[in-house]
């Protein structure tokens, strides 16, 4: 599903925790867990529906596009960034000085 998604296809997924944050949104479509008749008439109903397809695909791609890894990664650094500064602005004691009573130095 995840490479599918990324690629801004139309997605159909069982309901798990993942998909269903994914999908929602108009991003993909959500099927009953073993209810293959529910596939096979949603990738039926895709197939006839090139406009409902294209949507889906195009609001995939564009949710997809922020997970590339160049958009996670200065996320991730932009996180690390704030944690530094906070960090410097407010020392803390460690949790080993709180459980075993040391000093910081």
């Amino acid at each position: 599903m995840a490479y599918a998604f990324g690629a801004g296809k139309a997605v159909i997924s069982t309901p798990y925790w993942h998909a269903a944050e994914l999908l929602s949104g108009q991003r993909g479509v959500l099927v009953p867990f073993a209810d293959p008749r529910a596939i096979a008439r949603e990738v039926t109903g895709l197939l006839r529906d090139e406009a409902r397809r294209n949507a889906m695909s195009e609001n995939a791609y564009k949710l997809g596009r922020t997970m590339v890894w160049s958009n996670t990664a200065a996320r991730y650094m932009r996180s690390f960034e704030l944690a530094r500064r906070r960090g410097a602005a407010a020392p803390r004691e460690s949790a080993a000085a709180r459980e075993f009573g040391h000093v910081a130095a």
